[in-house]
C-alpha cells in the first residue's frame, strides 16, 4: 500500500490515500463484506431486541399502516405484510365493505383491526398467529347501554371538507374511524352521555368534543404551528424552533431530494435564506458550489465550517492540486440525509469559536425508526447537457474578420497566413476542400453531445424497544463530456443507537465511501479548447484519421495534437482514487441520582486516502501537406511518463460533555459544559518517471532510473478547546442564552495560541403575553437579538518562524569552486505575533406566524465587523525591501444586511399548496487596508466593496469607459489617449483627474463587486390525489462580472469569436457593441468599465413532478408505497450575459470552465 500527503494551504491540510490495484481488490471485498455486516448487525438487532410475535397479542404488535378508499381486504394485505399474523374469513362477510380511510400512522394491530371492523359490524378473535375476522352476532339479551351512532363532518378553517382525520373515543383507543374523502364520518359510541370524541389530524391541533346527547356533530379543525414546534439540530443541542434566539434556517433531506443534481451543494441555492451558492464548474467529481454565507468578509479563507452528526470537518486536497475543499458535503448521498441547518450569528455559532466566523453548516444523517425493518429504494436515470454554449462564428465568417483584424492592425499579408485571398475566401465559402478549409464545431468534435448519469439508493430502517438501525448504501455513475471522463462512487452508511441499559445508550456511525475519477491528461481544461481552435482546422481528414493541431493560446497551454484524441483517452489518462473511512461512538448516561444531568463521551476518526495516476504516452495524428498527401506522425509524449501521488490525512477528535436539562414550574434551563480535542496530520509522496520503453505498461518500474523525480512532505497541527452554554426560558416566553468557546490552535505562537469567543442571545415571545395572546391574526410573534464574537484560525501554520527552502538554479545556489552548489533560502519574514482573525456579529430578528399558521414570517437583520484579517503591506512597502513580506493582522471588513423568509401553506378544494419565498440582501466594505503612501482618493479601496478578483480583473481599479472613438477628429479634441496608435473604435477613457491626459492617475474603483448583494429564491409545490408538483427558482441581483479573454475578446489569444462579435465598430457600424478588431491592443485590453457585465440572473433551478400509486394497488405486492417522477435542474436561465454561465467563476468568467451542466431526469422510489 502507497500513501502520501501534503500541508494545506494557510491552516487548512488534505489528506489522502491511494491503493495498488491488489489493495483496492481488497478494499472491494471489504466493502461487500461491510454491507453483509451490517445486514446481519441489523438482523441480530432484531432477534436480540424484538420479542416473538406469535406469542404476542395483537394488541402488542405495531403496524404502520395508511387506508384511501381501500377495501378491507387491502387492509389485511398491509397487516400480513408487516407482521406475521395469517387471516382467516368469509368473503362473504367483507366484500361490501369498501372506502376505508385510516391515516397514516403506527399502531398496534388490535386498534387498526378496530377502526376497520367495528363500525362495519364485523369483530375478530385471535388464536396464535391466526386471526379470525366474522359478522358481530347480536343476542337477545338486554343491555344495560346501546351504543349510539354519532356522524359528522370535520372542516379546517377555511369551512373545505378535511379527509383522513383520526377520530376516538377519549379513553378507549380501541374504538376509532377516520374520516372519508369528503370529510364525514361515523362512529359508535356508548349511550350515557358522557362520550368526549378526540379529533387528530396531522398539521392541525388535537380537538376533543363532548357529544352529550347529539347524534351528529360538525368540527372545525385549527391549524397546529407545526414549524415552531419542529426541533432543530444546533451546536452540541437540539432546540424548538419556538425557542431558539439566534438566526437559523433550516432545510430538510426531503426537500433536497428533490433535485437529481449529482453533487449536494448545488441542491442548495435558493432554499436557504443567507447562503450564497455558485457552480463553478460542470466536472464530474469536481462540481462543487462555493458556499458563503452572509457574503465574503475575508481575504483569507471564506468557506462556513462544515459539521456532520455533531463532528467538524477539516478541508482536504481531494484532487492533488494543492487546493483544500471539504470532501464529505458536496459527496454526500442525499437518501442518507435528515436536514441541513445554517447557523449564521453570534448566537447559535459560538459554540465553535475560532471556526465559526463565516458561519457553520451543520448536516444530520437519518437514524433508525423503531419497527419492523423498512426497505427502500431510490433510482434515478438523468441526462446532463450544457446550459449554455458559446454561439461561435463559422469559418467564413472567422475568416473574413480575421482579415478585418489583420487591416486594423495593418497587418494584412496573405502569403505570410495573414489574412485569406478573394479566392481563398471563395473555397472557405462553398466548402469545396475541407481537409484544407473545413468548417469545424469543435464542440461536437471535442465532445458528446449527452452525458448520462445514475444514482441508485437501497436503506433499510428499522428497530425494536431496545434498539434502532439506518443501514444505507449508494452507487452514483456521471458521465463526463469526453469519452474518456466520469466519475464514480460507492457509498455506506450505518447508524446503530441502543439502549444498553435503564440510563445507559450507545450509538455508533459508521461511513465509507470510494471515490473515482477519470479526466483525460488534460483534465477539465481541455473543454476551453473548442473556444480557441480555428473552425477552419479539421478536426478530421476525408481518409478518416485525425489532424494534428498546433495553436498557441493566450489563456490555455499549447494545444500539439488532436484534442478529441486527447479527449478519448488516446494520450493517456488521469485516474484520481479518493477512499474515505468514518467512524463515530457516542456513550450516552443519564445520571440517576441527579435527575436531568446527562453525560457524553464522544470518540470519531476520519481518513482520507488519496491515490493520483497520469500516464502520458504518445499516440498517432496526421498531417496535410501541401502536395495534398498526409503524413502520419508520433504525438503526444516522445516516450510515455507517469507520475503518481499518494495522500492521507486522519483526524482524531475526543469530547467529553456534561448538559443539565431541568424544569422547576415556569422555569427552564439548559446547561453545558463540554471540552474537545482535535489532532490532524498527514503526508503526501509523489513520484514520477519517464522514457518508458513501451506506452503498454503504465507502472513506475517500467520508466528510465535516470528520469526520474520524487517528492514528499508531512504535516501535523491540533486544536483543544473548551465549550459552554447556558439557556433559560420562562413559560417559553423570554427566552435568554449565553455561551461561549475557548479555543486552542497550534498554528499560532506558542504564547498566543487561545482565543476567548463569546455570544449572549434574547428572545422575547410576544404572542403569549395577554395583549396579544387573543389577537386572532397573530398565531406566534417573536423578536430576538444576539452579539458575540467569532474566530478564524486558517491560516499560515508556520508564518510566525523562520522558514528556510532550498534553492534552484540562479534563485538561491551559489557556486563553491567549479561546481553548482545547492542553497538555503530565507522563506516570508516571520510574524511573531500574528493571531486570530475576530468577527463582531450583531444580529436583530423578527419571526412571526399569522392567519392560523398559514403564514409565516422570518426576518433579520445582520451587522459584522472582521477585523485582523491577515494582509501584506505590498502597497505601502516596495518590493526593493529584500525579502518576502509577512502576513500581519492588518485588514479590516464589514458586512451588513437584511434577510426575509416566508412561507405561506393552504389547501383550495383538496389541492394542499405552498409558496416560500426569501431573499438576502448583503453589502460588504472595506474599512481599512495599508495602501500607499499619497495615494488618490478615488484609488482609494476604503469604503468599497471588498471582492476577490474574478476572471482576469487582477484590481478593482480600472478606467471608465466612455464609449467608442468615432473619429480621428474626436481623438484629436479629446484628452491624449493612453496609447499613440489609439484609432476609431477604439475605447474613449475619462479623463479623472481633469489634466488633458490619460493615465495611471485617471484610474479609479470600478464595478459593484462579483459577488451578488442580492440574492433570492422562490420554492413552490402542491398535490392532488397522488399527484405532486414542486418548482424551485433562484436568482442573484446587484452583480457585475469583469468579462475579458476568452469571453469577451475576440481573436485575443486564439479566441475564436462568437456571433455577438459580428457586432463590432466599422465605419459602417459606428453603433456597435464592441471595439474594433484585434488581437493584441493595449488600450482595448485595459482593465475599464467597458468589459463589466451584469451578472445577474434568474433561474429555473430545479422542477420535479411526481405520481405516488394508490396502495390499494400495490398491497398485493407487499409494496408499502411507490412514486415515479420526473425532474430537472437548471432548465432555463433569464441573463443578459452571453455566451457564458452566470454561476461560473474561473477566468475569463466562465469561459475557461469546465461547462456547467442541465439535468433531465427520471426516477423511482419504493418501500418495502
Amino acid at each position: 500500500m502507497k500513501f502520501s500527503a501534503e500541508p494545506a494551504e494557510g491552516s487548512q491540510s488534505y489528506l489522502y490515500f491511494s491503493t495498488s490495484s491488489k489493495s483496492r481488490y481488497i478494499i472491494r471485498q471489504i466493502m461487500r463484506l461491510s454491507l453483509i455486516t451490517a445486514i446481519i448487525i441489523a438482523t441480530t438487532f432484531q432477534i436480540l431486541f424484538a420479542s416473538n410475535i406469535k406469542a404476542q397479542g395483537a394488541a402488542q404488535v405495531e403496524v404502520t399502516i395508511e387506508l384511501k378508499n381501500e377495501s378491507v381486504l387491502s387492509a389485511i394485505k398491509k397487516i400480513e405484510g408487516q407482521t406475521d399474523f395469517r387471516f382467516i374469513y368469509r368473503n362473504s362477510d367483507i366484500k361490501d365493505v369498501k372506502n376505508l380511510n385510516i391515516p397514516l400512522g403506527t399502531r398496534s394491530v388490535k386498534e387498526t383491526l378496530n377502526q376497520i371492523l367495528r363500525a362495519n359490524g364485523l369483530t375478530f378473535s385471535q388464536v396464535n398467529n391466526k386471526i379470525l375476522i366474522s359478522k358481530t352476532e347480536t343476542y337477545g339479551i338486554p343491555t344495560e347501554q346501546a351504543d349510539v351512532k354519532i356522524t359528522g363532518i370535520v372542516l379546517d378553517d377555511e369551512g373545505l371538507p378535511l379527509p383522513g382525520v383520526t377520530i376516538m373515543i377519549k379513553g378507549d383507543r380501541n374504538t376509532s374511524t377516520a374520516t372519508d374523502v369528503n370529510g364525514h364520518f361515523n362512529i359508535n359510541i356508548p349511550s350515557d352521555g358522557n362520550q368526549v370524541l378526540v379529533f387528530s389530524y396531522i398539521g392541525f391541533k388535537t380537538q376533543e368534543i363532548a357529544v352529550g346527547t347529539s347524534t351528529s356533530v360538525r368540527v372545525t379543525m385549527v391549524a397546529a404551528p407545526g414549524s415552531l414546534q419542529e426541533v432543530v439540530v444546533l451546536g452540541y443541542s437540539e432546540q424548538k424552533k419556538a425557542n431558539i434566539t439566534g438566526s437559523v434556517a433550516t432545510v430538510s433531506g426531503a426537500e433536497l431530494r428533490q433535485s437529481p443534481a449529482a453533487n449536494i451543494s448545488n441542491s442548495l441555492a435558493g432554499r436557504l435564506p443567507g447562503l450564497i451558492a455558485f457552480q463553478g464548474s460542470g466536472q464530474p467529481g469536481r462540481d462543487d458550489s462555493r458556499l458563503l454565507i452572509r457574503g465574503l468578509s475575508t481575504s483569507g479563507n471564506s468557506s462556513p465550517l462544515i459539521v456532520i452528526d455533531g463532528i467538524p470537518q477539516e478541508a482536504v486536497d481531494a484532487n492533488g492540486n494543492g487546493k483544500s475543499v471539504n470532501a464529505n458535503l458536496p459527496h454526500m448521498d442525499p437518501s442518507d440525509i435528515e436536514s441541513i441547518s445554517i447557523l449564521k450569528d453570534a448566537g447559535t455559532a459560538a459554540v465553535y469559536g475560532a471556526r465559526a466566523a463565516n458561519g457553520v453548516i451543520l448536516i444530520t444523517t437519518r437514524r433508525g425508526d423503531k419497527g419492523k425493518p423498512s426497505l427502500n429504494y431510490t433510482f434515478n436515470g438523468s441526462w446532463q447537457k450544457p446550459t449554455q454554449l458559446a454561439d461561435l462564428v463559422n469559418s467564413y465568417e472567422y475568416a473574413t474578420l480575421l482579415n478585418e483584424m489583420y487591416k486594423n492592425e495593418n497587418n494584412f499579408l496573405p502569403s505570410a497566413n495573414r489574412g485569406y485571398t478573394d479566392e481563398q475566401l471563395e473555397v472557405i465559402r462553398t466548402g469545396s476542400d475541407p481537409d484544407r478549409y473545413a468548417n469545424t464545431d469543435w464542440y461536437s468534435a471535442l465532445m458528446k453531445p449527452s452525458s448520462f448519469q445514475q444514482r441508485q439508493n437501497i436503506s433499510v430502517n428499522g428497530g425494536g424497544e431496545k434498539s434502532k438501525y439506518f443501514i444505507s448504501t449508494g452507487y452514483l455513475d456521471q458521465k463526463g463530456l469526453f469519452e474518456s471522463s466520469g466519475y464514480k462512487q460507492y457509498s455506506l452508511r450505518t447508524n446503530l443507537d441502543a439502549e444498553i441499559s435503564k440510563n445507559l445508550k450507545v450509538s455508533l456511525n459508521l461511513n465509507g465511501r470510494i471515490e473515482k475519477t477519470k479526466d483525460p491528461v488534460a483534465g477539465g481544461a481541455i473543454v476551453s479548447q473548442y473556444r480557441m481552435i480555428s473552425p477552419l482546422i479539421p478536426s478530421r481528414f476525408s481518409n478518416g484519421t485525425y489532424n494534428y493541431v498546433s495553436i498557441v493560446s493566450g489563456f490555455s497551454s499549447l494545444i500539439n495534437g488532436s484534442p478529441y484524441l486527447i479527449g478519448r483517452g488516446d494520450a493517456g489518462y488521469v485516474n484520481t482514487d479518493l477512499n474515505v473511512l468514518e467512524g463515530v461512538g457516542s456513550l450516552i448516561y443519564n445520571v440517576p441520582f441527579i435527575s436531568g444531568l446527562t453525560a457524553k463521551g464522544t470518540f470519531s476518526y476520519n481518513k482520507y486516502q488519496t491515490y493520483i495516476k497520469n500516464f502520458a504516452k504518445p499516440y498517432v495524428t496526421s498531417v496535410r501537406n501541401d502536395n495534398g498527401t498526409y503524413t502520419t506522425r508520433a504525438t503526444g509524449n516522445t516516450r510515455a511518463s507517469l507520475t503518481e501521488q499518494f495522500i492521507q490525512r486522519q483526524t482524531v477528535l475526543a469530547e467529553a460533555s456534561l448538559n443539565y436539562k431541568k424544569t422547576f414550574g415556569n422555569h427552564n434551563i439548559d446547561v453545558l459544559a463540554l471540552y474537545t480535542q482535535t489532532e490532524n496530520q498527514g503526508n503526501r509522496i509523489s513520484a514520477s518517471r519517464g522514457n518508458f520503453a513501451s506506452p503498454q505498461v503504465d507502472q513506475l518500474f517500467a520508466g528510465d532510473v535516470n528520469n526520474d523525480d520524487n517528492y514528499g512532505v508531512a504535516f501535523r497541527n491540533a486544536r483543544q478547546s473548551v465549550v459552554g452554554r447556558a439557556a433559560y426560558n420562562y413559560s417559553g416566553k423570554y427566552l435568554f442564552e449565553f455561551s461561549f468557546r475557548y479555543d486552542g490552535s497550534d498554528v499560532f505562537p506558542k504564547d498566543d495560541r487561545f482565543g476567548f469567543f463569546p455570544a449572549v442571545s434574547a428572545g422575547w415571545v410576544l404572542s403569549e403575553e395577554a395583549f396579544l395572546k387573543d389577537v386572532p391574526v397573530i398565531s406566534f410573534l417573536k423578536l430576538r437579538g444576539s452579539y458575540g464574537q467569532l474566530g478564524n484560525d486558517r491560516t499560515g501554520q508556520f508564518d510566525y518562524l523562520n522558514t528556510y527552502t532550498l534553492g534552484s538554479g540562479l534563485d538561491g545556489n551559489y557556486i563553491f569552486g567549479n561546481a553548482d552548489v545547492q542553497a538555503l533560502v530565507p522563506g516570508v519574514i516571520p510574524n511573531a505575533s500574528f493571531t486570530w482573525e475576530k468577527a463582531n456579529i450583531s444580529n436583530i430578528g423578527l419571526e412571526a406566524r399569522l392567519f392560523k399558521n398559514k403564514l409565516g414570517i422570518e426576518a433579520d437583520y445582520f451587522y459584522k465587523r472582521t477585523k485582523n484579517i491577515l494582509g501584506t503591506r505590498s502597497f505601502s512597502i516596495p518590493a526593493t525591501i529584500g525579502g518576502t513580506l509577512p502576513s500581519e493582522n492588518l485588514n479590516i471588513i464589514d458586512n451588513s444586511g437584511f434577510e426575509l423568509a416566508m412561507d405561506y401553506k393552504s389547501r383550495l378544494g383538496a389541492v394542499d399548496y405552498f409558496v416560500k419565498p426569501n431573499v438576502t440582501f448583503n453589502k460588504n466594505k472595506v474599512v481599512y487596508m495599508p495602501e500607499a503612501a499619497g495615494i488618490l482618493p478615488y484609488q482609494s479601496l476604503i469604503g468599497h466593496p471588498f471582492y476577490l478578483p474574478a476572471g482576469n480583473l487582477v484590481s478593482p481599479a480600472g478606467y471608465i469607459a466612455e464609449g467608442l472613438y468615432q473619429s480621428k477628429a474626436e481623438i484629436a479634441a479629446g484628452p491624449t489617449p493612453l496609447y499613440t496608435t489609439v484609432a476609431p473604435g477604439d475605447i474613449r477613457y475619462k479623463d479623472v483627474n481633469g489634466d488633458g491626459k490619460i493615465t495611471a492617475a485617471d484610474k479609479t474603483i470600478i464595478g459593484k463587486g462579483d459577488y451578488p448583494q442580492i440574492i433570492y429564491g422562490l420554492s413552490m409545490g402542491a398535490n392532488y390525489k397522488g399527484f405532486d408538483i414542486s418548482v424551485l427558482f433562484q436568482g442573484a441581483a446587484k452583480v457585475e462580472k469583469y468579462m475579458t479573454g476568452l469571453g469577451e475578446w475576440a481573436f485575443a489569444g486564439n479566441a475564436v469569436p462568437s456571433k455577438k462579435h459580428l457586432d463590432r465598430w466599422t465605419p459602417e457600424n459606428t453603433d456597435a457593441s464592441y471595439p474594433r478588431l484585434f488581437s493584441s491592443y493595449s488600450n482595448n485590453q485595459e482593465i475599464s468599465s467597458y468589459w463589466l457585465r451584469n451578472g445577474s440572473y434568474l433561474r429555473l433551478k430545479n422542477l420535479e413532478l411526481g405520481y405516488s400509486i394508490p396502495s390499494a394497488a400495490l398491497s398485493r405486492l407487499n409494496i408499502s408505497s411507490a412514486r415515479f417522477f420526473v425532474s430537472g435542474t437548471n432548465l432555463f436561465t433569464i441573463t443578459s450575459l452571453k455566451d457564458v454561465d452566470p454561476e461560473a467563476f474561473a477566468s475569463s468568467f466562465g469561459a475557461e470552465s469546465y461547462l456547467i451542466q442541465k439535468v433531465f431526469n427520471l426516477g423511482l422510489t419504493v418501500k418495502f
